[in-house]
Formats: structure tokens, C-alpha cells, sequence
């Protein structure tokens, strides 16, 4: 079943973290940098149907999954995290990088559910992830979309639901240097199968450039460019054709000649 979501002026950010949440993930969430990810359910994580294909992915996965869930804690001696199910002690840096990346990989999957849709268009509604730069979306909120589902690659951009294009998100903007794997390619497609009514109208026009009052038409630019080039020379200066017998003419266009 779907969660209906209803936006409201003046809304409150919603909270990103519920009380059920491991003090791994609390702390994790609280850091700026990750203020485009949602709170993974615990139950989620224990579901190792979930994980399918993260195990090899992942170095030390199993004690990943457990610092995630909380049940590591740090010793307060030298940066070694003590396992509470097993007793044994790894580097807290390295354990850390491996819960961090786990926890990426599975918000990904996470954010394709209904339940994960759900705290993702909050987050939407509140104007989390910014606004569109487009002036004919009039500001419309923006979602999360990740370029690459390969982690390392690049980071996350914004997709405009008005326009369906994808943008550089704000410089500066909490959480647009996550990793764009930690959202996936999918998410904002799967987001409006799930909460069609979420969707806003596409714009009402486009931009038309206009001088003196007279539009400019749409194939200026390609002739202009191919008159810069025929008198700069060079290279591009072979695309006019220089004929003995008649006017120059373009390469690629036939001249029409008389039969007698």
C-alpha cells in the first residue's frame, strides 16, 4: 500500500532518523554530507534476501552488517571496535569505510520500496534535495538520481520531475557530494510508478530566444557556426566548395542544373 503525502507551506523537515535506529545509523545520518539519504529500516537490513549480491562487494560484510546495526561499540582505547557477537577486534577506520559503503549500497535498494519511496518524497516535499534551476519549472523540488549504479564513479545529481531532465545539484547544498550509487539510476522512475499523483505537470512552454522582437529560429545557431568557420579557414574551410564554373556552393549540396 501506498503512503500518501500531503505538501504543506512552512512544513517541517521531516526527521531522519526514527527512535528504532541503531546509534551506528543516527550518527551516520547526522553528518551533512549524507543529508540525501534516508533512515534504512532495521528490519530491512536483518532480511538477508535484501543483501543478495552485497557480500562480495563488500570487505568484512558480515561485521559490517552488525556495526550497522549497532551491535559493535568502540573501546575507548586504541580505535579497535570490540564485536559483541564474536569478540574480536578490526581496525575502526577500516570497519567504519565498510559499514559506510554497505549502508550505501543498501539504501539504494532500500529507496526502490514503497516504504523507502515514502521517507524519500518527505524529504521531496520539504525541499531537501533543492529546486530545479530551470526557470520555466517555477522552482519545482527535485529528487536524488545517481548517474552510475557502480559506487566510486560519480556523484549524485537532481532530476526535475517538470522537465524529466537532470541537473548539477546546488554547490554547497547538504548532501550533493554523496556517492550517486548510494541513490541508483532508477530511484526517481520508481518513486512516481509508486506516487503517480506526486508527479507535477510538465511546463507550460519553452524559452524563445527572440532579437528585436523577432523569434530567432532554431537553425540560426548551426548557420551561424558554419559562417564563423568558412571565414576563419582552416579545417572547416574544405566544407565550401570553390568551383571553377558558378558560385561557391556547400559540400553535400547538389546544385540544380538544367537538362537540355
Amino acid at each position: 500500500m501506498s503512503v500518501k503525502l500531503q505538501s504543506s507551506a512552512g512544513a517541517a523537515v521531516p526527521v531522519n532518523r526514527p527512535p528504532s535506529t541503531s546509534w551506528w545509523t543516527a550518527r551516520f545520518l547526522d553528518k551533512p554530507e549524507n543529508a540525501f539519504l534516508c533512515a534504512v529500516d532495521e528490519s530491512f537490513v536483518r532480511d538477508r534476501f535484501n543483501l543478495i549480491g552485497l557480500e562480495d562487494a563488500i570487505p568484512g560484510f558480515d561485521a559490517a552488517v552488525r556495526h550497522v546495526l549497532g551491535e559493535t561499540r568502540t573501546d575507548g582505547g586504541g580505535g579497535a571496535v570490540v564485536d559483541k557477537t564474536s569478540g574480536g577486534h578490526r581496525n575502526a577506520c577500516g570497519q567504519e569505510a565498510a559499514a559506510e559503503l554497505f549502508y550505501g549500497m543498501a539504501h539504494a535498494r532500500y529507496v526502490m520500496t514503497p516504504t523507502g519511496v515514502a521517507k524519500m518524497f518527505e524529504k521531496y516535499l520539504a525541499g531537501c534535495f533543492g529546486h530545479c534551476p530551470r526557470v520555466n519549472c517555477d522552482r519545482s523540488p527535485v529528487l536524488p538520481i545517481g548517474l552510475s549504479d557502480a559506487v566510486g564513479i560519480d556523484t549524485v545529481r537532481i532530476y526535475c520531475p517538470r522537465c524529466m531532465d537532470v541537473y548539477w545539484p546546488p554547490a554547497g547544498l547538504n548532501g550533493s557530494s554523496v556517492d550517486g550509487a548510494y541513490i541508483g539510476t532508477g530511484f526517481p522512475h520508481m518513486a512516481f510508478m509508486t506516487q503517480p499523483e506526486l508527479r507535477p505537470a510538465r511546463p507550460r512552454g519553452r524559452f524563445a530566444a527572440k532579437l528585436y522582437g523577432f523569434t530567432v529560429h532554431k537553425s540560426a545557431g548551426d548557420l551561424q557556426r558554419l559562417a564563423a568557420a568558412e571565414r576563419k579557414g582552416g579545417a572547416n574551410s574544405n566544407c565550401v566548395d570553390k568551383t571553377k564554373d558558378g558560385p561557391p556552393r556547400r559540400c553535400g549540396v547538389q546544385q540544380n542544373t538544367a537538362v537540355a
